[in-house]
């Protein structure tokens, strides 16, 4: 089933429906939904699930650490979760909330349809650290004051890091201007400013901007 937009569709359903999806623990996604030409998963949350659970399924990302694009994606049905020392990565959700997902297959045909470019973009690198749960916080205040944030995990003698990055800027310039507000909302300094490298560019470039009406 393709919807236009999600919250027409909830306010639509009907009871047998709702009774269906609240049912399912561990839901597969339920449904496609196309706006812009881009297609969106639609998952119903569980009590007790959390944004890294539901990143690391199969059919999402398959990886806990992309839970910043759900989290940036669904910034206004997630608006409750509460950080209180407690990143929302691992807040337990109150189950019954909508999620749209968009894979990272349709993030790059995204930017397949875009012509996009990775030597025409730019990405501002917050910082690195091997402490996850300090990487998690910076990008959740990155991404409740409304810009993208992504995590990445490599690996740097021996030791595993988390770097935190946001972006994507099409010039350098507008990567430099951005520096110093982004340190202040992370709490950081030291950031640097760099192209990403291809597999990172298809990875996350397609999962910027996000969409109206979902």
């Amino acid at each position: 089933m393709l919807i236009k937009n999600r919250r027409a569709f909830l306010q639509k359903k009907g009871s047998l429906a709702l009774a269906f999806f609240a049912a399912l623990v561990f839901a597969v996604p339920a449904y496609a939904q196309r706006q812009d030409s881009t297609a969106y998963l639609v998952y119903f949350a569980s009590a007790g699930q959390t944004l890294e659970e539901i990143a690391a399924l199969p059919f999402h990302y398959g990886d806990a650490l992309d839970w910043p694009l759900l989290y940036y994606l669904n910034s206004e049905e997630l608006a409750h979760l509460s950080t209180g020392g407690v990143h929302p990565a691992s807040t337990p959700l109150k189950g019954g909330e909508w999620l749209a997902v968009l894979t990272h297959d349709e993030a790059k045909n995204r930017l397949a349809s875009q012509n996009a470019d990775p030597a025409s973009a730019w990405v501002l690198h917050l910082f690195e650290t091997p402490e996850k749960e300090k990487a998690y916080e910076a990008a959740a205040k990155i991404i409740r004051a409304g810009h993208f944030a992504y995590l990445v995990r490599q690996e740097k003698d021996g030791q595993i890091l988390f770097r935190v990055s946001t972006g994507f800027f099409p010039e350098r310039s507008h990567a430099w201007q951005a520096q110093e507000e982004m340190e202040k909302i992370a709490g950081t300094s030291g950031a640097w400013i760099a192209q990403p490298d291809r597999e990172e560019f298809f990875l996350y470039a397609g999962h910027e901007n996000r969409p109206t009406g979902l």
